[in-house]
């Protein structure tokens, strides 16, 4: 199995990965935890991403980049992945 689905990746790496700040990410993470989206911590109470996070992330770039909102990209995608994992 591939370790990115054993192990989670900080926000330096996720911010990256996705071409943004750390800061912006963080405002992100912030924005998707109000509208339910749930996170998992470590023992530090640090936010870990893991994969489905992370196309979260980029489904959410692509959003804004199109020109949407941020406030109404991020509720469209909180929606979607909280409806995907009710799904599952």
């Amino acid at each position: 199995m591939n370790d990115s689905y054993n192990y989670g990746f900080f926000a330096k790496e996720v911010a990256l990965k996705l071409d943004i700040k750390s800061s912006t990410l963080r405002q992100w993470a912030l924005a998707l935890e109000e509208e339910g989206y749930e996170f998992q911590r470590n023992d530090k109470d640090q936010r870990i991403y893991f994969d489905r996070d992370n196309s979260m992330f980029f489904e959410l770039k692509k959003l804004i980049e199109k020109k949407r909102s941020r406030q109404d990209a991020i509720k469209a995608v909180a929606k979607l992945y909280r409806d995907r994992e009710n799904a599952e």
